[in-house]
């Protein structure tokens, strides 16, 4: 059997028709699909280049096929892409025996509408929560309280028409896009920690030289990572005559605007940006580097970064939004896009050092939920159910 999943995830092609990525969905993800379905196939949108950048990871190969789809940017280049990326799902749905959509998604939407003229059924990942990505704040565009609307609804509505329904969250986001009546449900993340990701043991009290060291991973390509929340955080906490620097791993077309708020702010020299860090051990050799770990997004499903820096028994300090209060301790939580809020925070653990212990222990625990093991066994029992569905239509 044949499946198509669609995923909102942007991947690279090269001239000889490999597909590349530099984070996620390289080939070995789609090994617990692979249980259940003798193919798989990945509709995503790919930019077409010469070559990938060293370190670039290759998503398709044998049973893996990706079905490229037209390159846009943002719902509003939707628009005039929208009669070629159709004809592509089009082609793609009459060659499969099924879809499963990674939701909220343009993609994904097109692809149910196309499985419902077939009368067969479908399955829904639902990976972030559309109210809060399209929140005020999050996102600058004119029609982003439409965008809030519609992607919500439709979300909604999806969840509530598929045949199984998979969540990265434990209960956030199952309360505001509830599954079907009757449906197999599920909750599985497609953070898959192998051994090698996770600290030997919980750190101890260390006496540091030094500035005391922040960092954050994020793409500095989308507002709700809230690495402007966290710049100015950073210069209250340098108002108080507190020593630090944040390193920030990722990069983005917001980076140049990231790093003039820091020179506005008069803390460019605390403030360092590296750009992309190819995945693996060069990012955990930077977070075992680092005292304190920043998620201060205005919006999150289940956050990989996050779940990658507990592993590494780092404490750490995020919103309480989307999943994040699912991984973090009540203490270890502030509101969005507070700095003042966030830099009482940072102050506070930066000056007490047993709670530092406390908060590595307790990180490096719940991260061990989220072991390789662990995840794709709640998976591969979805997919089984996702196959008898389509094997009973």
């Amino acid at each position: 059997m044949r499946i198509l999943v669609t995923t909102e995830h942007r991947f690279v092609r090269t001239p000889d028709g490999a597909t590349w990525t530099q984070t996620m969905f390289s080939r070995r993800y789609w090994d617990t699909y692979l249980t259940s379905f003798e193919e798989v196939w990945v509709a995503g949108r790919c930019l077409e280049v010469e070559r990938p950048t060293d370190g670039w990871l290759r998503v398709d190969g044998g049973p893996v096929r990706v079905v490229p789809v037209p390159y846009y940017v943002g719902p509003a280049a939707f628009v005039p892409a929208a009669p070629a990326v159709y004809r592509t799902l089009a082609g793609a749905v009459a060659q499969v025996d099924g879809a499963v959509i990674k939701a909220p998604s343009l993609l994904g939407s097109v692809v149910e509408r196309l499985e419902k003229r077939r009368g067969r059924p479908f399955a829904v990942e639902v990976v972030s929560d559309p109210v809060d990505a399209f929140a005020p704040g999050a996102v600058r565009h004119p029609l982003r309280a439409f965008f809030r609307r519609w992607f919500a609804r439709e979300l909604r509505r999806q969840c509530s028409k598929a045949a199984v329904a998979a969540y990265v969250t434990e209960s956030a986001l199952q309360r505001r896009y509830p599954p079907g009546a009757g449906i197999v449900a599920s909750h599985f993340s497609d953070v898959e920690l192998p051994p090698a990701a996770f600290a030997d043991a919980p750190r101890r009290v260390v006496d540091r030289d030094g500035p005391f060291q922040l960092i954050a991973v994020a793409s500095l390509s989308r507002r709700y990572k809230g690495i402007d929340v966290a710049i100015e955080a950073v210069r209250r906490c340098s108002d108080r005559g507190l020593p630090l620097e944040f390193t920030v791993v990722g990069g983005g077309r917001l980076q140049a605007e990231y790093e003039e708020l820091a020179g506005r702010l008069g803390v460019a020299d605390r403030v360092r940006f590296l750009g992309q860090v190819t995945q693996g051990p060069p990012v955990r050799t930077l977070l075992d580097q680092a005292d304190l770990f920043l998620m201060p997004s205005r919006t999150e499903g289940l956050p990989r970064a996050l779940i990658e820096a507990m592993a590494r028994a780092l404490p750490c300090i995020g919103s309480a939004v989307g999943g994040i209060p699912e991984l973090l301790h009540a203490d270890d939580l502030v509101p969005p896009s507070d700095a003042g809020a966030l830099a009482r925070a940072i102050a506070q653990v930066a000056q007490e050092p047993e709670r530092r212990v406390a908060m590595a222990a307790r990180n490096l625990n719940k991260a061990q939920d989220y072991s390789q093991a662990h995840m794709r066994q709640r998976a591969e029992a979805f997919y089984r159910a996702f196959r008898s569905v389509l094997d009973a239509s």
